[in-house]
């Protein structure tokens, strides 16, 4: 193999590795969050999952249970330090929507 064969390989598994810790930030922010809510908030996630829902189909009190855990969500990137949310998600190499 050659020294650029190398050297792709490295870069590649350094990529790997590190799209998989901004993934495990992601997921450990989304934890914190969750831990805001009450049980009845997260009775109502859990019916949006369940059910399939897309925002269109939520009832108030599920649109409600969003509107806090994003709330929640934006307070847990603040309170480590990021800006805003998209700024926090771009460290974690999450795609835009």
């Amino acid at each position: 193999m050659t020294s650029l064969g190398r050297r792709l390989q490295r870069i590649e598994a350094v990529s790997r590795a590190a799209s998989t810790h901004g993934a495990e930030r992601h997921s450990a922010m989304q934890d914190l969050a969750l831990q805001h809510l009450s049980g009845e908030e997260l009775g109502a996630l859990r019916e949006i999952v369940e059910q399939g829902k897309q925002p269109g189909q939520y009832t108030e009190r599920q649109s409600e249970a969003v509107k806090t855990l994003t709330n929640a969500f934006e307070q847990e990137v603040r309170k480590a330090g990021y800006a805003t949310i998209r700024k926090f998600q771009q460290s974690c190499g999450v795609p835009e929507v």
